[in-house]
């Protein structure tokens, strides 16, 4: 799989993804998200109003392609593309529990990211 078509897969859920695309569709989330805040803002200059807007737009889209990228994750580790749905969505929402949800989300990306799936 190519650069070009993992940019664009990010926010498909087309099919299941080994360790090694797990983690390089985390590390492109985050350096997308963080490059799009920083030109935005580079562009468009910083106004106290927008700020808020635009990090809730782009916290939301982060959060949009992490539950797919988990989704893929788990079908590939479960082989059912509904329940890693549900599995991923559980998954991400548990981290806003205080403590406990962000340890009980490290322990489930830990487990994604280094557990032998069928790719």
């Amino acid at each position: 799989m190519s650069f070009g078509d993992t940019v664009l897969s990010l926010g498909k859920m087309d099919a299941p993804i080994g360790r090694l695309q797990f983690f390089i569709n985390n590390v492109l989330i985050c350096f997308l998200l963080c490059v799009i805040g920083i030109l935005f803002f580079l562009i468009f200059g910083f106004k106290e109003s927008m700020a808020p807007v635009i990090s809730i737009i782009l916290g939301l889209v982060g959060l949009a392609l992490s539950i797919i990228n988990y989704a893929k994750r788990f079908w590939d580790l479960i082989g059912d593309k509904k329940k890693s749905i549900i599995f991923s969505v559980i998954s991400i929402f548990i981290a806003v529990i205080p403590i406990l949800g962000g340890l009980i989300s490290l322990g489930v990306w830990i487990y994604l990211q280094f557990s032998p799936g069928e790719n």
